[in-house]
């Protein structure tokens, strides 16, 4: 898996998926919920811990939302 090999040489940390497996796959019948949900937002938590990092250190991928990021949002 790509994420273990990176792991050897960067500190990593992978997320997702989004959606409970029992919404999925149904592999795991009982995951139904794990604090996260697109439906209630949760925007003031998530810069809260933003605003909390160092310069330079999160990165942002999105694969398929729908947020746009405005100039002063993509400056390093």
């Amino acid at each position: 898996m790509v994420i273990n090999w990176t792991g050897k040489f960067l500190q990593v940390k992978a997320i997702g998926p989004t959606i409970a497996s029992a919404y999925l796959d149904k592999r795991l019948q009982d995951d139904k919920d794990y604090g996260f949900s697109v439906f209630k937002p949760m925007g003031e938590v998530c810069m809260e811990w933003l605003n909390e990092q160092a310069n330079r250190l999160v990165v942002y991928a999105s694969f398929g939302s729908l947020a746009k990021l405005g100039a002063k949002q993509m400056e390093a």
